[in-house]
């Protein structure tokens, strides 16, 4: 049987876990859907995206309704991921995938270690 379609049951675990924490999981979603034989620039990082703002919205959502949110600090960060996602977006589409690739890893092994 193919892997793709195990991918829906990992995906809600990942979602599961991550909303958890307050993120989406497209640094899980990426990954799992490129190694699974999708177009990293046209298909997996775009899907990964959507995932990310289901699971995000749904996270938001919950915090918000139980008062856990910062507004003025949120309203900072949503401004800046604003401005300069279109230029990450660009980006993906531009560069190399290996470079992408590699810029990804090095920025979720970063985040691994700090967490660690």
């Amino acid at each position: 049987m193919d892997l793709i379609y195990f991918a829906p049951i990992a995906f809600f675990g990942i979602s599961l876990v991550f909303s958890m924490l307050g993120t989406g999981g497209a640094v899980l979603y990426t990954p799992i859907l490129y190694w699974l034989g999708m177009d990293f620039a046209s298909q997996a990082v775009p899907l990964g995206m959507v995932l990310n703002v289901v699971t995000s919205s749904s996270a938001a959502f919950t915090y918000t309704r139980e008062n856990l949110v910062d507004w003025r600090v949120a309203a900072l960060f949503g401004v800046t991921m604003m401005v300069v996602a279109p230029v990450g977006a660009f980006a993906t589409l531009t560069l190399p995938t290996n470079v992408v690739i590699g810029a990804f890893a090095v920025f979720t092994a970063g985040a691994a270690a700090l967490m660690v």
